[in-house]
Protein backbone atom coordinates (compact mmCIF):
# COMPACT_ATOMS: atom_id res chain seq x y z
CA UNK A 1 0.00 0.00 0.00
CA UNK A 2 2.82 2.44 0.81
CA UNK A 3 4.34 1.86 -2.61
CA UNK A 4 0.96 2.24 -4.30
CA UNK A 5 0.41 5.74 -2.96
CA UNK A 6 3.96 7.06 -2.83
CA UNK A 7 5.16 9.75 -0.42
CA UNK A 8 2.42 12.23 0.53
CA UNK A 9 4.85 15.16 0.76
CA UNK A 10 6.46 14.31 -2.57
CA UNK A 11 3.01 13.94 -4.14
CA UNK A 12 2.04 17.37 -2.83
CA UNK A 13 5.27 18.90 -4.11
CA UNK A 14 4.76 17.43 -7.57
CA UNK A 15 1.14 18.57 -7.79
CA UNK A 16 1.08 21.87 -5.91
CA UNK A 17 4.49 23.48 -6.35
CA UNK A 18 3.76 24.90 -9.79
CA UNK A 19 0.35 26.17 -8.66
CA UNK A 20 0.87 27.90 -5.33
CA UNK A 21 4.02 29.77 -4.27
CA UNK A 22 3.10 29.84 -0.57
CA UNK A 23 2.40 26.12 -0.55
CA UNK A 24 5.68 25.51 -2.38
CA UNK A 25 7.56 27.57 0.21
CA UNK A 26 6.02 25.56 3.06
CA UNK A 27 6.93 22.28 1.38
CA UNK A 28 10.44 23.54 0.68
CA UNK A 29 10.86 24.22 4.41
CA UNK A 30 10.05 20.56 5.08
CA UNK A 31 12.67 19.49 2.56
CA UNK A 32 15.22 21.88 4.03
CA UNK A 33 14.54 20.51 7.53
CA UNK A 34 15.11 16.98 6.22
CA UNK A 35 18.32 18.01 4.45
CA UNK A 36 19.54 19.84 7.55
CA UNK A 37 18.86 16.81 9.75
CA UNK A 38 20.72 14.52 7.35
CA UNK A 39 23.61 16.97 7.10
CA UNK A 40 23.84 17.11 10.89
CA UNK A 41 23.89 13.31 11.10
CA UNK A 42 26.65 13.16 8.49
CA UNK A 43 28.63 15.83 10.37
CA UNK A 44 28.34 13.84 13.60
CA UNK A 45 29.52 10.71 11.77
CA UNK A 46 32.50 12.67 10.45
CA UNK A 47 33.34 14.00 13.93
CA UNK A 48 33.27 10.42 15.22
CA UNK A 49 35.65 9.32 12.49
CA UNK A 50 33.02 7.26 10.67
CA UNK A 51 32.69 9.39 7.52
CA UNK A 52 35.40 10.17 5.00
CA UNK A 53 36.76 13.69 5.36
CA UNK A 54 36.32 14.57 1.67
CA UNK A 55 32.55 14.05 1.61
CA UNK A 56 30.62 17.24 0.79
CA UNK A 57 28.00 17.17 3.53
CA UNK A 58 25.55 19.50 1.78
CA UNK A 59 25.76 17.60 -1.50
CA UNK A 60 25.45 14.23 0.24
CA UNK A 61 22.36 15.37 2.17
CA UNK A 62 20.74 16.65 -1.03
CA UNK A 63 21.61 13.40 -2.80
CA UNK A 64 20.07 11.35 0.01
CA UNK A 65 16.80 13.29 -0.06
CA UNK A 66 16.53 13.15 -3.83
CA UNK A 67 17.45 9.46 -3.88
CA UNK A 68 14.85 8.44 -1.33
CA UNK A 69 12.18 10.38 -3.18
CA UNK A 70 13.35 8.89 -6.44
CA UNK A 71 13.08 5.41 -4.94
CA UNK A 72 9.57 6.12 -3.70
CA UNK A 73 8.46 7.73 -6.96
CA UNK A 74 9.81 4.95 -9.14
CA UNK A 75 8.31 2.26 -6.92
CA UNK A 76 4.97 4.07 -7.05
CA UNK A 77 5.11 4.29 -10.84
CA UNK A 78 6.14 0.64 -11.20
CA UNK A 79 3.86 -0.47 -8.34
CA UNK A 80 6.78 -2.56 -7.15
CA UNK A 81 7.92 -3.12 -3.59
CA UNK A 82 10.88 -5.04 -5.06
CA UNK A 83 12.02 -1.98 -7.02
CA UNK A 84 11.76 0.10 -3.86
CA UNK A 85 13.86 -2.37 -1.87
CA UNK A 86 16.46 -2.63 -4.64
CA UNK A 87 16.73 1.14 -4.85
CA UNK A 88 17.13 1.47 -1.08
CA UNK A 89 19.78 -1.26 -1.09
CA UNK A 90 21.78 0.77 -3.61
CA UNK A 91 21.38 3.83 -1.43
CA UNK A 92 22.70 1.79 1.50
CA UNK A 93 25.71 0.84 -0.65
CA UNK A 94 26.33 4.53 -1.34
CA UNK A 95 26.21 5.35 2.36
CA UNK A 96 28.68 2.57 3.10
CA UNK A 97 30.99 3.86 0.36
CA UNK A 98 31.34 7.25 2.05
CA UNK A 99 32.21 5.78 5.44
CA UNK A 100 35.79 5.35 6.56
CA UNK A 101 35.15 1.61 6.70
CA UNK A 102 33.80 1.48 3.16
CA UNK A 103 36.35 3.83 1.60
CA UNK A 104 38.90 2.11 -0.53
Amino acid sequence: EEVALGCPVNNLMQEMSPLDADFRAALNRLVEDWRSTLRHGLAVAREQGQLRSGVDLDAAALFLVSSVWGCVGLAKNLQSQAAFCTCLAQLEDYLYSITTEGAG
